[in-house]
């Protein structure tokens, strides 16, 4: 490994990162006990079909290992600081609180240095991949803390760190995160960590990962980063600060494509009518398609009144699967039961074209048009 074997991370909060587990002798035992709660949600430890820390850390998937620590200049236990002094004799103030946490050991006493283990972060890659030149195309990143060490940043800037390191001095293409266990303890934290660095949401495989730790099929949720999304993360769109801002983001794009999709099943109909586009305008009251699909041409997923529910006869719906296309309403046809009446229908065997204009009244129940932008909801859940 090229990356020295010791980096600091922060210097404020003297997080410091080690390659490796060398000279983590005396971490030994804490760092099998975190290893321990991390194998039944983590993916990659899994799939490598290792029970221990060493075997984990030396796999040869294991692209990156690295031990997190704090690294801190405190007085020696049982010496009182001068600035805890002061906050029992003096009501705090804005300097006071500026200042809290940083301790002030008097003049004649010698600080030391005082390491705290954090937790570990490591990158791996699928060896189920041909070897060669895309080895490291993509990475998978896991990380794990200890809960005393957990909410204080720790985290986003060691995750900041080896996503770096991934992408300028590894050179992978993406880096993914690979979320085992939808009921995990710590997904909606891990979550909401991944869609601050600016991952992507891209779904769930149910029912995937057979567990050797229980033996119960789990859900496996995935989310990554492309190399292109992380060198403009900082210039092009903010990241979500929640992952309710991240699926509603998502929602809108997956929308905007579901309409141009709709859009080309609508082009590609009916032939000559193909250059054809479904165009709607508002206006007051009314709701008017122009350029609809004519009685030849009529769209599969076009509603007749039967089908929508409209009447309260529900045997005239056509069966499941059956090869009749729905045909639109002729010009004496009305739709009972409903607030929307049949105001013209303009027709011409000789026009490409034909016009339905609907207009609403009063109070009474409406129609959903298949298609339209502007009546289309949201939907889909995580």
């Amino acid at each position: 490994m090229t990356t020295p074997s010791s980096q600091v991370i922060h210097e404020e909060t003297g997080l410091h990162i080690q390659v490796g587990l060398e000279g983590q002798d005396h971490n030994i035992e804490e760092l099998t006990r975190l290893f321990d709660l991390l194998r039944p949600y983590s993916a990659e430890i899994l799939l490598s079909r290792v029970e221990d820390l060493m075997n984990f850390v030396f796999h040869p998937s294991t692209v990156y290992f690295g031990v997190l620590s704090t690294v801190t200049k405190e007085p020696p236990p049982g010496t009182k600081s001068k600035s805890k002094a002061k906050s029992q004799t003096t009501p705090p103030t804005k300097k006071n609180k500026k200042q809290k946490g940083k301790a002030e050991a008097p003049s004649d006493v010698e600080l030391v240095t005082v390491t705290r283990l954090v937790g570990f972060i490591y990158l791996t890659m699928d060896t189920r991949y041909a070897t060669g030149v895309l080895d490291l195309a993509e990475l998978d990143v896991g990380i794990v803390l200890f809960p005393t060490h957990r909410k204080k940043g720790h985290a986003r800037r060691a995750m900041d760190f080896v996503l770096k390191h991934a992408f300028q001095h590894l050179k992978a293409h993406r880096v993914q995160a690979v979320l085992v266990d939808k009921d995990a303890p710590s997904r909606d934290r891990m979550i909401k960590l991944l869609t601050q660095q600016s991952f992507a949401y891209e779904g769930a495989r149910r029912r995937a990962l057979c567990s050797p730790v229980d033996r119960q099929w789990k859900d496996i949720e995935y989310l990554s980063i492309l190399d292109t999304e992380y060198l403009v993360r900082h210039y092009h769109t903010p990241a979500p600060k929640s992952h309710w801002d991240e699926l509603l983001s998502r929602h809108q794009s997956e929308r905007e494509e579901l309409l141009l999709w709709d859009e080309k099943q609508q082009s590609s109909r009916g032939g000559k009518f193909s250059s054809t586009k479904k165009k709607i305008r508002k206006v007051t009251s009314a709701e008017t398609i122009v350029g609809a699909p004519s009685e030849d041409e009529s769209a599969p997923d076009s509603v007749s009144c039967k089908a929508s529910g409209l009447e309260s006869d529900t045997r005239g719906h056509p069966p499941l699967g059956s090869p009749k296309i729905p045909r639109s309403p002729s010009p004496a046809s009305t739709l009972s039961g409903s607030g929307w009446d049949m105001v013209s229908v303009a027709s011409s065997s000789s026009s490409e074209e034909s016009t339905f204009e609907l207009e609403t009244k009063g109070e009474g129940n409406t129609e959903l048009i298949p298609g339209d932008p502007e009546l289309m909801g949201v939907g889909g859940s995580l």
